[in-house]
């Protein structure tokens, strides 16, 4: 694996090759693997190579504080309600979609 210093220099000193396909070949470097190196290079610089995380940048369902007070306060107001009614109920009047479980797990904390 090469690291991103070498492959700037790689895609640097190929970019004047004659016998491109070849010298790839030898390097045992696919053509395509070669210009997307190039590409990347041209549009961010050395930075394009440095390994950056996969992992999400954040949680896309996360409630809220604002929902988690809502339903706080409207468990408070109709207690007789379980938590799957309450869901149902936080859907249908406050446009917020929970499920039973996260109304559950609200509730428990």
């Amino acid at each position: 694996m090469l690291s991103p210093e070498e492959k700037v220099k790689l895609v640097e000193e190929l970019a004047d090759e004659p016998r491109l396909l070849e010298r790839l070949h030898e390097l045992g470097i696919a053509m395509s693997t070669y210009y997307s190196w190039k590409r990347r290079l041209a549009a961010r610089g050395v930075a394009a190579f440095i390994a950056e995380s996969s992992a999400p940048k954040g949680v896309w369902n996360r409630l809220t504080q604002a929902e988690r007070d809502l339903i706080e306060s409207e468990a408070r107001k109709h207690t007789e309600l379980s938590p799957r009614l309450l869901a149902v109920m936080l859907t249908e009047q406050h446009g917020i979609a929970v499920s039973e479980s996260t109304a559950y797990r609200v509730l428990k904390a």
